[in-house]
């Protein structure tokens, strides 16, 4: 009886681990080439945000920013799109009145899940 026992116990052991879904995700690749770390814009310049994304499996969009750093928002586009390769390309206009220190930040949504992946990059502004 203590056989039987034990042997149940250890059969719903291994049942439950095998139905267990892994939170595991396997790495995108995204790399921003453009702009690069530390580059520096004249008051009037275009910052174009090119990046590449793939992944094992389809995608489902990106997002691009650019962020002051007191919080501000300069910058906020995104596309839904579906793909295991996206090819990110996105301007802005430096219209700044003051020097500045600004995040590029790119972001892929891996799955529906919430998985997701980003890279930045920081750039200077000039008036």
């Amino acid at each position: 009886m203590k056989l039987l026992r034990n042997t149940s116990q250890l059969l719903a052991l291994i049942l439950i681990a095998a139905c267990r879904k892994t939170s595991e995700v396997p790495a995108a690749t995204l790399q921003i080439m453009t702009p690069v770390n530390q580059q520096t814009f004249a008051k009037g310049d275009t910052v174009h945000i090119s990046a590449y994304a793939s992944y094992v499996a389809e995608m489902h969009g990106y997002r691009a920013l650019i962020v002051s750093a007191s919080g501000d928002t300069l910058l906020d586009a995104d596309e839904h799109i579906h793909g295991t390769t996206v090819n990110i390309s996105e301007n802005w206009v430096n219209n700044s009145l003051t020097a500045q220190e600004l995040k590029v930040i790119v972001s892929v949504e891996i799955d529906h899940d919430g998985h997701e992946m980003s890279r930045e990059v920081i750039i200077h502004t000039q008036p």
